[in-house]
């Protein structure tokens, strides 16, 4: 096999990876604001109350104020 054939047999692979990939589903637009799509349930928020309901103290650590941050309403990863 000479040069030329294998850089033949490369351009060939390649340009039928690129059309497989362009034909391939592209993912939706992301959910507009305050929707709530279907994910992964590490991804729930808990229903915790804010700084503000609680004098404006964090609720995971009340020494220091609220940056409203939304860590207290997630599982922390």
């Amino acid at each position: 096999m000479s040069a030329a054939d294998v850089r033949a047999a490369v351009d060939e692979a390649i340009r039928r990876h690129l059309e497989a990939r362009s034909a391939a589903p592209r993912p939706g637009p992301d959910p507009a604001p305050g929707t709530t799509p279907q994910e992964h349930p590490s991804h729930a928020r808990f229903a915790v109350p804010d700084g503000s309901a609680a004098g404006g103290r964090c609720v995971i650590e009340p020494a220091v104020a609220c940056v409203h941050s939304g860590h207290c309403r997630t599982q922390g990863y």
